[in-house]
């Protein structure tokens, strides 16, 4: 029952550290929006920010499922 608690506190600090990491990499790619003279260097770290960006969210919503599930078991 405990390692269970303890699970579940590890999934969620590990959950919200992803979306801290989404947040900021959503941040870095609306700075580099910004830029007046892009380059294409620019336009490549625009799309590899945003595509970091969607998996960290992915996973964020598959760590949120897993912590209901866990949640779930652990209440019966």
């Amino acid at each position: 029952m405990e390692k269970l608690k303890q699970k579940i506190n590890y999934l969620i600090n590990r959950r919200n550290s992803f979306w801290a990491t989404a947040m900021l990499t959503l941040g870095g790619v609306a700075m580099l929006l910004l830029r007046l003279n892009g380059g294409f260097i620019v336009y490549l770290l625009i799309l590899v920010g945003l595509l970091a960006s969607g998996i960290l969210i992915n996973g964020c919503i598959k760590q949120e499922e897993l912590i209901e599930k866990l949640i779930n078991k652990l209440e019966n």
